[in-house]
């Protein structure tokens, strides 16, 4: 009997692995894969202004402070601006050597002050013309209007007073006066749109030439009329020119002249790209400083910061003009007015250290408003000093008390045409 043959073994069992997705699941994580990739492009783009936003957080963009494009733009004839009769006579005298030290009196001169004095008559006279007009307006972008130098201004004051030693050995005491009276009033042309630096330039003109009319007023044989004609010419000269924030204006152009140029910037304040051997460098390393720079907003962020701290000033200028309880608020060199409704200055003095720039080359109000004290202080007793010894000739003794001799001194300005 025939075996059975044997039927075929069954297939051996493999594991099919996990079972695939259903095709709702693939098609979920494919877009979850898209959205994702968009969020990051999306990201990448928005970036930038999202650290822009930031960077500008409590520096709001403020438009100029009031006041300053009138005072930009402002121009006068040239007949009429006493910059250009300045730069006249300066280069028509040319460079000179100035002595320290003017001397006291006229015998004190030396031969070389004498044979310059002499040599430099015709300018100085047209000097003097100058001094006369109410308004000085430099300007860098004119040759013929170019703001005098340090050495330059040394130099008329030196010559004016030295004249005015000259007539006064001449006892020709009211043309020795014009000459001393013209270099108060050089003062305030001094500091016309130089900024906080020329204020410290006139309060040296003006101290220079205090030192000089005080004891041409000590002068026994002076007239009643030529002291109080003194005493008025003294209160006009010194009155202020323009509005109290000129300087400002003066500083905000400077510093926007600056922003204006941020390579230079950079290079100034070595903060481009250096190699060891302090070389320059071009290429990728110039273009990390230039992306350093667009990482911080600058330089916007700090002309931002200039134009709100430029808009305190000239508004905490005006109030303090107006009264002298003016808080103000101090972070390292800054300084700003706490309650001028313009401007929050605490908010804004905590952005300070963020800058880089406007933390560089913000001068230093308190040193401003010292200085404006100062001339101030200045410009009274030199009135107090014409006004004492007018008193004295007036009245045949002298006031009886500080009080009646800053009232004398009142109605004397009162009375002045």
């Amino acid at each position: 009997m025939n075996a059975p043959t044997p039927g075929p073994s069954p297939p051996e069992w493999v594991d099919p692995g996990p079972l695939d997705p259903s095709p709702w699941v693939r098609r979920k994580r494919s877009l979850a894969s898209v959205w994702t990739l968009r969020a990051l492009v999306v990201g990448v783009v928005l970036l930038p202004f999202g650290i822009r936003g930031a960077n500008f957080i409590g520096l709001p963009d403020p438009r100029l402070p009031p006041g300053y494009l009138a005072w930009r733009d402002q121009t006068v004839a040239d007949d009429a601006n006493a910059a250009f009769l300045y730069r006249v006579a300066a280069d028509a005298i040319g460079e000179r050597r100035v002595p320290l030290g003017i001397p006291g009196d006229w015998f004190q001169a030396s031969a070389y002050d004498k044979a310059l004095l002499a040599e430099t008559s015709r300018p100085m006279l047209l000097w003097r013309e100058g001094t006369r007009l109410p308004n000085a307006l430099p300007s860098r972008e004119r040759k013929e209007l170019r703001p005098l130098s340090e050495s330059e201004t040394s130099l008329f004051v030196r010559l004016a007073c030295l004249e005015g030693l000259r007539q006064e050995n001449r006892t020709n005491f009211e043309e020795a006066f014009d000459w001393y009276v013209a270099t108060l009033k050089f003062a305030d042309h001094v500091q016309s749109r130089v900024g906080f630096n020329g204020r410290f330039r006139g309060d040296a003109v003006h101290q220079t030439a205090a030192n000089f009319i005080k004891p041409w007023a000590d002068q026994p044989n002076l007239s009643t009329d030529t002291l109080r004609r003194a005493l008025r010419e003294v209160q006009e000269a010194h009155r202020p020119i323009g509005i109290p924030g000129s300087a400002v204006f003066a500083e905000l152009e400077r510093i926007e002249g600056l922003l204006d140029e941020p390579d230079s910037l950079d290079e100034a304040l070595g903060l481009d790209a250096h190699n060891r051997q302090g070389e320059r460098l071009d290429g990728w390393p110039a273009r990390l400083s230039h992306l350093s720079r667009a990482f911080q907003s600058e330089p916007e962020r700090s002309r931002r910061f200039v134009r709100l701290v430029a808009a305190d000033w000239v508004e905490g200028l005006e109030l303090r003009g107006r009264s002298s309880s003016v808080e103000l608020i101090h972070r390292g060199s800054l300084t700003l007015f706490s309650k001028t409704g313009r401007v929050d200055a605490r908010a804004l003095a905590r952005r300070l250290d963020s800058t880089r720039y406007a933390r560089v080359f913000l001068p230093n109000l308190s040193i401003y408003l010292t200085a404006l004290d100062a001339g101030a202080r200045n410009q009274a007793d030199l009135e107090l000093h014409l006004a004492e010894r007018l008193f004295r000739r007036e009245k045949g003794h002298p006031p009886e008390s500080p009080e009646e001799l800053s009232e004398y001194r009142r109605i004397q300005a009162a009375n002045s045409p």
